[in-house]
């Protein structure tokens, strides 16, 4: 008869996979239905498919290497997904099949840093907890700004005021009210600043990718 932690372990981490596949289907399907009614804009932000990652990463079971591995594969089964419905309505090329490798390879990296920083929240002790906060805090403020201030100016109507807006007050609110002490916030909110300074050179990657799925 197998110990008690011996038999755990499987439904564990069937569990885990299962929350995985679940939020890669949910992901691409969303992404699908988006594209369909013609809001494109909110299935194309970075911040949503980060934000997919992290929660996968914060809902599963700690470990150093699977945590990485979840946000990854949950990027991996929504990107499948979008390609699948692409390649359903015909729109599916050669050209097309370069431009998913290399968003593959993009999710392998964001889905495997995303997924851990969601780990960090759950099971890292200290202020090390609060640094995926910090880090998924960082890319909504990042996303915000540059919408309010980027794209807004340039797209008629208010919706990227509204979107860039509700990214911002996001990742604000999470560092502030997610951390348990004032140390903790100010570590996620510092965090954050640097991971919003740092995102300033992925600007012109961010509208590629608007430009290109619009």
């Amino acid at each position: 008869m197998l110990a008690p932690a011996a038999t755990r372990e499987p439904a564990r981490v069937g569990r885990d996979w299962l929350i995985v596949t679940l939020a890669g289907l949910l992901l691409g399907g969303v992404t699908f239905l988006f594209h369909l009614f013609h809001i494109g804009w909110l299935a194309n932000s970075t911040a949503s498919w980060a934000t997919t990652a992290y929660l996968v990463g914060a809902c599963t079971g700690w470990s150093l290497w699977r945590s990485p591995l979840y946000g990854a594969v949950a990027l991996w089964i929504g990107l499948t997904c979008w390609y699948l419905s692409v390649a359903v309505r015909g729109e599916f090329g050669w050209s097309t099949l370069g431009e998913a490798g290399i968003w593959f390879g993009a999710a392998a990296v964001a889905g495997a840093v995303f997924g851990y920083a969601g780990a960090c929240r759950r099971y890292c002790a200290g202020p090390w907890s609060f640094l995926g906060i910090g880090v998924i805090g960082g890319v909504l403020v990042w996303e915000g700004l540059y919408r309010l201030f980027v794209i807004a100016p340039d797209v008629p109507g208010n919706t990227q005021v509204i979107a860039g807006s509700t990214m911002l007050s996001c990742g604000v609110l999470a560092a502030v009210l997610l951390p348990r002490t004032f140390q903790d916030r100010l570590y996620a909110l510092g965090v954050a600043a640097a991971v919003t300074a740092l995102g300033a050179p992925a600007a012109p990657l961010f509208q590629l990718i608007l430009s290109n799925n619009n």
